[in-house]
């Protein structure tokens, strides 16, 4: 159900951000203040679900709303994957040392980059089927 999911979901990033809190080593009134607000966008969040849901239902601009919705969603999954974590992992190097001794570092950087289009592109072409 919809509900087990965003339960499942929030456990998690509720486990993330806390354990990026406590690392942070920040005042506990600011944790405290970002809890609250973590917690309220949940609760602001299936508002506005339920919201979209009634006015979905209605017919008058279904369609549009769950399209501007999806094109957010999905948005924010590129920008996050893109930005956030696919520009680190590019730039950063862990391989082992025989690997780092056969090629050089801008040979790495642009395999990863190669893999990392190669998998948007598989990805992208899959999503034309399903």
């Amino acid at each position: 159900s919809t509900a087990a999911a965003v339960l499942a979901h929030k456990a998690f990033a509720g486990y993330a951000l806390g354990s990026a809190m406590v690392a942070s080593q920040m005042k506990e009134s600011r944790i405290y203040i970002l809890c609250f607000v973590f917690g309220f966008c949940s609760i602001l969040g299936v508002f506005l679900g339920m919201v979209c849901t009634n006015f979905s239902s209605t017919g008058t601009g279904s369609n549009t709303l769950t399209g501007v919705i999806q094109a957010m969603v999905a948005g924010t999954f590129l920008y996050v994957s893109i930005v956030e974590i696919g520009m680190k992992e590019i730039m950063m190097h862990r391989e082992s040392n025989s690997l780092k001794e056969r090629m050089s570092k801008e040979t790495m950087e642009f395999g990863k980059l190669f893999a990392f289009l190669l998998g948007y592109i598989a990805m992208s072409s899959l999503a034309i089927w399903v």
